[in-house]
Protein backbone atom coordinates (compact mmCIF):
# COMPACT_ATOMS: atom_id res chain seq x y z
CA UNK A 1 0.00 0.00 0.00
CA UNK A 2 1.20 3.25 -0.84
CA UNK A 3 2.15 6.42 1.64
CA UNK A 4 -0.88 8.59 0.38
CA UNK A 5 -3.04 5.60 0.80
CA UNK A 6 -2.31 4.92 3.81
CA UNK A 7 -2.32 8.77 4.77
CA UNK A 8 -5.99 8.66 3.63
CA UNK A 9 -6.95 5.88 5.40
CA UNK A 10 -5.75 7.14 8.52
CA UNK A 11 -7.64 10.04 7.31
CA UNK A 12 -10.66 8.49 7.26
CA UNK A 13 -10.72 7.82 10.19
CA UNK A 14 -9.84 11.23 11.68
CA UNK A 15 -12.42 12.81 10.02
CA UNK A 16 -15.44 10.09 10.54
CA UNK A 17 -16.80 12.02 13.69
CA UNK A 18 -17.95 15.67 13.34
CA UNK A 19 -16.42 17.86 15.78
CA UNK A 20 -17.64 21.02 17.08
CA UNK A 21 -14.19 23.43 16.60
CA UNK A 22 -14.80 27.10 16.82
CA UNK A 23 -13.81 29.33 13.88
CA UNK A 24 -12.55 32.47 14.83
CA UNK A 25 -14.09 35.04 12.39
CA UNK A 26 -17.57 33.95 14.01
CA UNK A 27 -16.43 35.11 18.13
CA UNK A 28 -17.53 38.03 18.81
CA UNK A 29 -14.57 38.84 20.11
CA UNK A 30 -13.00 38.90 16.84
CA UNK A 31 -12.63 42.25 15.46
CA UNK A 32 -14.76 43.89 12.83
CA UNK A 33 -11.93 44.53 10.36
CA UNK A 34 -10.80 41.00 10.53
CA UNK A 35 -14.42 39.34 10.72
CA UNK A 36 -15.26 41.88 7.53
CA UNK A 37 -11.84 40.68 5.85
CA UNK A 38 -12.31 37.23 6.40
CA UNK A 39 -16.24 37.31 4.65
CA UNK A 40 -15.33 39.94 1.79
CA UNK A 41 -12.43 37.17 0.67
CA UNK A 42 -14.99 34.78 0.73
CA UNK A 43 -17.71 36.55 -0.88
CA UNK A 44 -15.22 37.64 -4.14
CA UNK A 45 -13.77 34.10 -3.94
CA UNK A 46 -17.23 32.50 -3.94
CA UNK A 47 -18.43 34.74 -7.00
CA UNK A 48 -15.36 34.25 -9.35
CA UNK A 49 -15.18 30.53 -8.67
CA UNK A 50 -19.00 30.06 -9.60
CA UNK A 51 -19.34 27.47 -6.84
CA UNK A 52 -22.87 27.51 -7.20
CA UNK A 53 -23.87 27.58 -10.71
CA UNK A 54 -24.63 23.83 -10.63
CA UNK A 55 -27.62 24.21 -7.90
CA UNK A 56 -29.48 26.60 -9.63
CA UNK A 57 -31.91 24.18 -11.60
CA UNK A 58 -32.46 22.36 -7.89
CA UNK A 59 -32.45 26.06 -6.77
CA UNK A 60 -35.24 27.41 -9.23
CA UNK A 61 -37.46 24.13 -8.61
CA UNK A 62 -37.29 24.72 -4.96
CA UNK A 63 -38.57 27.88 -5.69
CA UNK A 64 -41.33 26.85 -8.06
CA UNK A 65 -42.43 24.48 -5.39
CA UNK A 66 -42.42 26.79 -2.18
CA UNK A 67 -44.32 28.85 -4.98
CA UNK A 68 -42.29 32.44 -3.80
CA UNK A 69 -40.12 34.44 -6.12
CA UNK A 70 -38.02 35.77 -3.17
CA UNK A 71 -35.17 35.04 -0.99
CA UNK A 72 -34.37 35.27 2.59
CA UNK A 73 -30.39 34.87 2.55
CA UNK A 74 -29.20 33.95 6.16
CA UNK A 75 -25.29 34.36 7.52
CA UNK A 76 -24.94 35.82 4.76
CA UNK A 77 -21.51 37.62 5.72
CA UNK A 78 -20.05 39.39 2.40
CA UNK A 79 -22.91 38.97 0.25
CA UNK A 80 -21.86 35.26 -0.74
CA UNK A 81 -22.30 33.98 -3.85
CA UNK A 82 -25.46 36.35 -4.55
CA UNK A 83 -23.45 39.14 -6.71
CA UNK A 84 -23.32 36.42 -9.30
CA UNK A 85 -25.41 33.69 -8.58
CA UNK A 86 -28.35 36.17 -8.99
CA UNK A 87 -28.16 36.19 -12.57
CA UNK A 88 -27.98 32.69 -13.34
CA UNK A 89 -30.98 31.89 -10.91
CA UNK A 90 -32.67 35.10 -12.90
CA UNK A 91 -31.85 33.67 -16.42
CA UNK A 92 -34.07 30.36 -16.06
CA UNK A 93 -37.32 32.47 -14.38
CA UNK A 94 -39.93 34.49 -16.40
CA UNK A 95 -39.77 37.18 -13.66
CA UNK A 96 -37.16 38.46 -11.13
CA UNK A 97 -36.23 36.87 -8.07
CA UNK A 98 -36.01 38.94 -5.21
CA UNK A 99 -33.30 38.56 -2.66
CA UNK A 100 -32.69 39.96 0.68
CA UNK A 101 -29.33 39.64 2.71
CA UNK A 102 -29.30 39.06 6.31
CA UNK A 103 -26.39 38.35 8.77
CA UNK A 104 -26.00 38.29 12.76
CA UNK A 105 -23.35 41.03 12.25
CA UNK A 106 -24.50 42.71 9.08
CA UNK A 107 -21.41 43.47 6.71
CA UNK A 108 -20.84 47.52 6.11
CA UNK A 109 -18.78 47.19 3.43
CA UNK A 110 -21.23 44.37 1.92
CA UNK A 111 -23.90 46.54 2.40
CA UNK A 112 -22.66 49.43 0.18
CA UNK A 113 -21.72 47.10 -2.28
CA UNK A 114 -24.99 45.72 -2.66
CA UNK A 115 -26.39 49.50 -2.26
CA UNK A 116 -23.75 50.59 -5.25
CA UNK A 117 -25.61 47.85 -7.27
CA UNK A 118 -28.71 49.86 -7.74
CA UNK A 119 -30.78 46.97 -8.38
CA UNK A 120 -33.92 46.63 -6.82
CA UNK A 121 -33.82 42.79 -6.28
CA UNK A 122 -30.27 42.42 -4.20
CA UNK A 123 -30.73 44.13 -1.19
CA UNK A 124 -29.13 43.75 2.67
CA UNK A 125 -31.00 43.79 5.76
CA UNK A 126 -28.90 46.28 8.32
CA UNK A 127 -31.02 45.06 11.00
CA UNK A 128 -28.86 41.82 12.93
CA UNK A 129 -31.12 38.54 11.90
CA UNK A 130 -30.96 35.20 13.87
CA UNK A 131 -30.96 32.28 11.65
CA UNK A 132 -31.95 30.10 14.93
CA UNK A 133 -34.97 33.08 15.32
CA UNK A 134 -35.90 34.48 12.09
CA UNK A 135 -38.75 37.12 12.08
CA UNK A 136 -41.84 36.09 10.76
CA UNK A 137 -42.41 39.27 8.57
CA UNK A 138 -39.17 37.98 6.11
CA UNK A 139 -41.08 35.22 4.34
CA UNK A 140 -39.53 33.67 1.48
CA UNK A 141 -37.20 31.06 0.67
CA UNK A 142 -34.33 30.69 2.82
CA UNK A 143 -30.75 29.82 2.34
CA UNK A 144 -27.67 29.38 3.86
CA UNK A 145 -24.60 29.58 2.22
CA UNK A 146 -21.03 28.26 3.69
CA UNK A 147 -22.39 28.50 6.89
CA UNK A 148 -24.26 25.61 8.19
CA UNK A 149 -21.26 24.17 9.44
CA UNK A 150 -20.73 26.51 12.20
CA UNK A 151 -23.83 25.60 14.16
CA UNK A 152 -23.92 22.94 16.38
CA UNK A 153 -26.28 20.00 15.73
CA UNK A 154 -28.69 21.32 18.38
CA UNK A 155 -28.64 24.77 16.66
CA UNK A 156 -28.70 23.78 13.42
CA UNK A 157 -31.96 21.76 13.89
CA UNK A 158 -33.42 24.75 15.13
CA UNK A 159 -32.60 26.51 12.20
CA UNK A 160 -34.63 23.91 10.29
CA UNK A 161 -37.34 23.29 12.49
CA UNK A 162 -37.68 27.77 12.41
CA UNK A 163 -38.10 27.30 8.72
CA UNK A 164 -40.56 24.16 9.20
CA UNK A 165 -42.68 26.01 11.84
CA UNK A 166 -43.03 28.97 9.58
CA UNK A 167 -43.56 27.08 6.79
CA UNK A 168 -41.01 28.11 4.72
CA UNK A 169 -38.57 26.40 2.17
CA UNK A 170 -34.99 26.02 3.00
CA UNK A 171 -31.59 25.54 1.11
CA UNK A 172 -28.25 24.37 2.56
CA UNK A 173 -25.05 24.65 0.87
CA UNK A 174 -21.62 23.38 1.64
CA UNK A 175 -18.17 23.65 -0.22
CA UNK A 176 -16.49 22.05 3.04
CA UNK A 177 -16.61 18.16 3.54
CA UNK A 178 -14.63 15.70 6.02
CA UNK A 179 -12.32 14.40 3.68
CA UNK A 180 -8.56 14.99 2.24
CA UNK A 181 -8.91 16.90 -0.74
CA UNK A 182 -11.09 19.18 0.62
CA UNK A 183 -8.45 20.13 3.92
CA UNK A 184 -5.72 19.90 1.16
CA UNK A 185 -7.52 23.03 -0.23
CA UNK A 186 -8.20 24.76 2.46
CA UNK A 187 -4.50 24.85 3.31
CA UNK A 188 -3.95 26.48 0.15
CA UNK A 189 -6.24 29.24 1.15
CA UNK A 190 -3.33 31.37 2.88
CA UNK A 191 -1.41 31.77 -0.53
CA UNK A 192 -4.70 32.35 -2.51
CA UNK A 193 -5.79 35.09 0.03
CA UNK A 194 -2.93 37.27 -0.51
CA UNK A 195 -2.81 36.64 -4.34
CA UNK A 196 -6.51 37.72 -4.68
CA UNK A 197 -6.92 40.69 -2.25
CA UNK A 198 -5.39 43.33 -4.16
CA UNK A 199 -8.58 42.54 -6.81
CA UNK A 200 -11.37 42.66 -3.90
CA UNK A 201 -13.61 45.29 -4.48
CA UNK A 202 -14.40 48.18 -3.12
CA UNK A 203 -10.70 48.56 -2.50
CA UNK A 204 -10.28 48.78 1.21
CA UNK A 205 -6.94 49.93 2.55
CA UNK A 206 -7.76 48.14 6.02
CA UNK A 207 -8.12 44.28 3.85
CA UNK A 208 -4.70 45.04 1.83
CA UNK A 209 -3.25 45.94 5.34
CA UNK A 210 -4.26 43.23 7.65
CA UNK A 211 -3.79 40.80 4.53
CA UNK A 212 -0.71 42.31 3.14
CA UNK A 213 1.13 43.77 5.57
CA UNK A 214 0.15 41.80 8.58
CA UNK A 215 -1.32 38.75 7.66
CA UNK A 216 -3.87 37.67 9.95
CA UNK A 217 -6.93 37.44 7.36
CA UNK A 218 -5.42 34.79 5.39
CA UNK A 219 -4.06 32.93 8.67
CA UNK A 220 -8.26 33.22 9.84
CA UNK A 221 -9.00 32.25 6.36
CA UNK A 222 -6.75 29.00 6.60
CA UNK A 223 -7.56 28.51 10.17
CA UNK A 224 -11.18 28.80 10.01
CA UNK A 225 -11.33 26.50 6.79
CA UNK A 226 -9.78 23.77 8.23
CA UNK A 227 -11.72 23.92 11.47
CA UNK A 228 -14.83 24.03 8.70
CA UNK A 229 -14.11 20.55 7.03
CA UNK A 230 -13.97 19.01 10.79
CA UNK A 231 -17.09 20.57 11.01
CA UNK A 232 -19.02 20.04 8.19
CA UNK A 233 -22.35 17.74 8.03
CA UNK A 234 -22.16 14.60 5.13
CA UNK A 235 -25.01 13.80 3.37
CA UNK A 236 -26.26 10.92 6.45
CA UNK A 237 -26.07 13.52 8.59
CA UNK A 238 -27.79 16.21 6.96
CA UNK A 239 -30.52 13.58 6.48
CA UNK A 240 -30.65 12.68 10.08
CA UNK A 241 -31.31 16.16 10.86
CA UNK A 242 -34.10 16.90 8.62
CA UNK A 243 -35.87 13.33 9.57
CA UNK A 244 -35.73 14.07 13.42
CA UNK A 245 -37.62 17.77 12.62
CA UNK A 246 -41.53 18.10 14.28
CA UNK A 247 -44.55 18.22 12.12
CA UNK A 248 -42.16 18.25 8.73
CA UNK A 249 -44.55 17.38 6.41
CA UNK A 250 -41.78 18.55 4.08
CA UNK A 251 -40.25 16.87 0.47
CA UNK A 252 -35.96 16.69 1.12
CA UNK A 253 -33.30 16.51 -1.53
CA UNK A 254 -30.22 16.09 -0.27
CA UNK A 255 -27.16 14.89 -2.29
CA UNK A 256 -24.15 17.18 -3.28
CA UNK A 257 -23.05 18.86 -7.18
CA UNK A 258 -20.01 19.09 -8.55
CA UNK A 259 -18.04 22.31 -9.00
CA UNK A 260 -16.91 23.41 -12.44
CA UNK A 261 -12.95 22.85 -12.66
CA UNK A 262 -12.56 22.21 -8.80
CA UNK A 263 -11.23 19.03 -6.63
CA UNK A 264 -14.03 20.51 -4.66
CA UNK A 265 -18.46 19.62 -4.72
CA UNK A 266 -21.18 21.25 -3.16
CA UNK A 267 -23.39 19.09 -0.58
CA UNK A 268 -26.82 20.76 -0.11
CA UNK A 269 -30.05 19.93 1.59
CA UNK A 270 -33.38 21.50 0.13
CA UNK A 271 -36.21 21.24 1.60
CA UNK A 272 -40.23 22.82 0.84
CA UNK A 273 -43.38 21.87 2.56
CA UNK A 274 -45.40 19.41 0.32
CA UNK A 275 -48.93 21.70 0.85
CA UNK A 276 -47.08 24.42 -0.98
CA UNK A 277 -46.66 22.93 -4.98
CA UNK A 278 -47.47 26.11 -6.95
CA UNK A 279 -45.56 27.04 -10.53
CA UNK A 280 -44.69 30.55 -10.11
CA UNK A 281 -42.84 29.98 -13.50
Amino acid sequence: MSKLCVLNSIFKVCMMRRIQFYEIHEQPWCPAVIRNGVTNYLQFSSNCGNYFVNIVPKLWQALRYSGTRRIIDLCSGGGGPWFRLRHHLNSVSAEPINILLTDKYPNDTAIKKVEETSSTQLNYFSIPVDAKQVPKSLEGFRTLFLSFHHFTVESARTILQDAVDQNQGIGIFETTERRLMTLLTMLLGLVHVILITPFIRPFRWSQFFWTIVIPLVPLVVMFDGVVSCFRSYTVKELGELTSSLEKADYVWEIGWVSIPFSPLRVTYAIGYPKTNKMDVS
